[in-house]
């Protein structure tokens, strides 16, 4: 009996991969007689099932050993009882390495078979067509978890000849979501039950060719890089998803060229292709100026930022993003030579070079040593411009200094206030509290800064919504900083200044906005700053509308901390004084330091007085006066630019010019301003005047490209500390610089030309060797 049960368990575990076809009665009746179950029947089961075994799926090859385990027991003979309570031991060998690695799901199967997708956790495997027709099988529920190539080839030929149809309509459907009309006609002319139609429409997107591929590098590239986003570490991850989508890289890119250099090598060769498009426009204008400032990144290093301002091929002003370079301090010489380097790297001519705009510190206006001083020194025609933006906000610092309880109390008081919160999550949080409870506007306590030009007035605006609560907030505070905020904040003088500054900073703000206004010129400037300084005269001689407020505020439940304790009688006598003392005293300062940090902008003036509409003479004036009038502007910009200019030209053509514009541009358009005069005379020659206005058409084109804010340049800072976060702070100043040059100065992505910057790549000379990769397209368009 022990060599029969031998026997058996010997011929069972030949047809170990038959076991799972038989039927089930076939183990019940082998159990009634040990010896109908023998060597002869199992050897011819075998023979004829053999052929069958390549078909079977091995996979779950545990089940099966628990299956011949049963077998085995049932044609075992039988025996006494304690041969038969035995267990039966069998011998455990190790696993083939060969095998299992044979039937392990492999990657590139992903890119053969398009429909194919793999889900790590349950390792099984899945049909995303399939799944988009709404085919019920184990492909779209539980997935396929046996890894076999021939499985894989059986299923494709399936879809092919089963649902081919009914898949290609689902993915039509969701085309038509994206707006694919010419695919909607095709869908609508479809007929339902064709199934020659696989045919004309297959189901899997064929493959990019190499050219294709790297052009899908490189837009994928360019939009991570005009949306500010870290190329390194998702560029990877967004071509897995573009292939998701169906899109079929080349297999030289499905998972090459994403390492760290390949990407710096496309983004370079991007950023290269947009800076010689830059500097082809900038040496195709007739002038241009240099706009500079310089910031401290966050590697605390010293980056010096540099625009330029030129007309485009219509004539029209714009100022762009030339370069970020990193100087080893912020000295007078260090700026000159990278501002020269900038210059002259980028191939331009110092003689077209007309102004320099500047943030207006002593290291640029520096009358011995200074940035603009070392510039004339190369071209003496340059035209300093003090950014208008800065003079606002030293005006603003100037007049705080005149009242002393601005300047020396209420400005401290409100960055105490800021940092108090800042620094503590439990004062914000019963801020918040106070703040629900009394109703009061969702704001926060901002941050006042003399660099920041809108930071004041948002910094009081925000005081004012919520100051019960932040009364309320510090009159609990057992803190020595906070009862010290308390008894300063719960002051009257305090609060009124707080509501006088809430009437007159939103001028200021006005003013500060409006002078950001792309291409803003002298004579837009000079009015706006008037405009404002007549708005501060009205405001002296009466209160605003939130001053005017203050003594109903006194008589409010909210403000109880205040009428309880702190009106005394020298408060009330303060009170009637503060017209005096404050208001009068700080408006005056304001208007007074505004009006004089606009001073001294001759050549501007002269400039302002021969194309603004509004200074000229009106109709009825004497036409002696009028013969005389913009002698003097004339004669400044004779002797400033005489070296550029004809002078004996321009003085016989400056009587024809005013005359012109009398008669055809004040009576026939009176609402022009001189942006509008200098957008006609610079890009058209007035009809017939083709030979008369040369000269005065080039005095247009050299005041059109004159800067008058550096706005730009602090939008460009701006963008700086998106690009080199504390994320990235590791980011060399050369991949700086190009990302920077593709956010800022890069078109659209669909209006960017690609073949210069794939050109450059292909025949990079920092390649050792030739591409392994060959591109005919790229090869046939650097021969041409």
């Amino acid at each position: 009996s022990l060599l029969s049960r031998k026997m058996s368990q010997t011929t069972l575990q030949w047809l170990r991969p038959v076991v799972p076809r038989l039927h089930p009665s076939t183990s019940s009746s082998s159990s009634s007689s040990s010896s109908s179950v023998t060597q002869p029947q199992g050897a011819g089961n075998a023979s004829g099932i053999r052929d069958r075994s390549h078909d079977l799926d091995t996979s779950s090859e545990s089940e099966e050993d628990v299956q011949i385990t049963g077998a085995t027991d049932d044609v075992t003979p039988q025996v006494d009882d304690s041969t038969s309570n035995r267990p039966n031991k069998r011998r455990k060998t190790a696993p083939s390495t060969g095998a299992a690695n044979a039937h392990r799901f492999k990657p590139k199967w992903c890119a053969l078979y398009a429909w194919l997708s793999y889900d790590n956790i349950t390792q099984a495997m899945f049909c995303k067509w399939c799944k988009a027709a709404g085919v019920r099988s184990n492909w779209t529920a539980s997935g396929v978890k046996s890894c076999r190539k021939h499985i894989l080839e059986e299923h494709e030929n399936g879809i092919n000849s089963k649902h081919v149809h009914d898949v290609y309509r689902a993915n039509l459907k969701l085309s038509l979501a994206k707006g694919k009309q010419a695919q909607k006609q095709q869908l609508e002319t479809m007929s339902s039950n064709s199934a020659e139609e696989a045919h004309f429409f297959p189901l899997s997107a064929p493959s990019m060719t190499v050219y294709q591929s790297l052009l899908g590098c490189f837009r994928t590239l360019y939009w991570l890089c005009s949306k500010e986003l870290p190329p390194y570490t998702t560029f990877s991850d967004l071509k897995r998803l573009i292939q998701g989508f169906g899109v079929q890289f080349a297999p030289a890119f499905q998972e090459g060229y994403e390492s760290k250099q390949s990407i710096e090598e496309m983004i370079l060769c991007i950023s290269d292709s947009i800076k010689h498009a830059v500097r082809r426009e900038v040496k195709s204008s007739p002038f241009f100026a240099l706009l500079l400032d310089e910031t401290t990144d966050i590697s605390v290093r010293k980056e010096c930022c540099f625009a330029v301002k030129y007309l485009d091929v219509d004539g029209r002003p714009k100022t762009t993003y030339l370069s970020m370079e990193v100087v080893e301090n912020g000295t007078a010489d260090c700026i000159t030579n990278a501002a020269k380097d900038a210059i002259e790297s980028s191939g331009f001519d110092w003689k077209y070079l007309v102004a320099v705009g500047t943030d207006g510190c002593s290291t640029m206006l520096g009358r011995v040593n200074g940035v603009v001083k070392q510039l004339k020194d190369v071209a003496a025609h340059i035209v300093n411009v003090h950014c208008s933006n800065h003079r606002v906000a030293l005006a603003c610092v100037d007049a705080a200094s005149d009242v002393p309880f601005i300047g020396k109390k209420f400005k401290p008081l409100l960055s105490k206030l800021f940092f108090y919160y800042h620094h503590s999550a439990n004062r914000i949080t019963a801020l918040e509290k106070y703040r629900d409870e009394l109703d009061l506007p969702n704001v926060s306590i901002k941050k006042p800064a003399d660099t920041r030009w809108l930071s004041t007035d948002s910094a009081c605006q925000a005081l004012r919504k919520v100051y019960p609560a932040v009364l309320k907030q510090l009159a609990e505070d057992s803190e020595d900083e906070g009862q010290g905020l308390y008894n300063s904040l719960r002051n009257t003088t305090f609060l009124r200044v707080l509501l006088m500054m809430c009437d007159i900073l939103p001028l200021l703000t006005r003013l500060q906005v409006e002078l950001q206004t792309p291409n803003a010129d002298f004579a837009f400037v000079r009015g706006c700053v008037n405009r404002t300084a007549n708005d501060l005269i009205r405001l002296r001689a009466a209160t605003g509308e939130y001053e005017r407020e203050y003594y109903s505020l006194l008589e409010q439940e909210e403000y109880n901390l205040i009428t309880s304790t702190t009106r005394t009688r020298a408060d009330r006598v303060a009170e009637e004084d503060f017209a005096d003392t404050i208001r009068s005293p700080y408006i005056a300062a304001i208007r007074n330091r505004l009006l004089r940090r606009f001073e001294g902008m001759e050549i501007l003036s002269s400039f302002s007085t021969v194309f603004n509409p509004s200074e000229y003479p009106n109709c009825d004036v004497d036409e002696l006066e009028f013969a005389s009038f913009g002698d003097e502007a004339i004669e400044q910009l004779k002797g400033h630019y005489g070296a550029r200019l004809d002078t004996r030209r321009l003085l016989a053509q400056w009587p024809v010019f005013k005359d012109y514009m009398k008669s055809q541009v004040i009576e026939k358009h009176p609402t022009w301003t001189t942006a509008d005069v200098l957008s006609f005379v610079a890009r058209n020659q007035p009809q017939g005047m083709d030979s008369f206005c040369s000269e005065i058409r080039l005095l247009a084109r050299l005041a059109s490209v004159i800067p008058m804010s550096t706005a730009d340049v602090e939008r460009y800072f701006s963008a700086l500390n998106r690009v080199k976060s504390i994320e990235r702070n590791r980011l060399q100043n050369p991949m700086l610089d190009a990302l920077l040059r593709i956010s800022i100065a890069g078109p659209r992505m669909d209006d960017f030309d690609f073949q210069p910057a794939m050109r450059a790549w292909y025949k990079s000379t920092k390649v050792k060797t030739s591409r392994r990769i060959k591109i005919p397209e790229l090869e046939t368009t650097a021969k041409q």
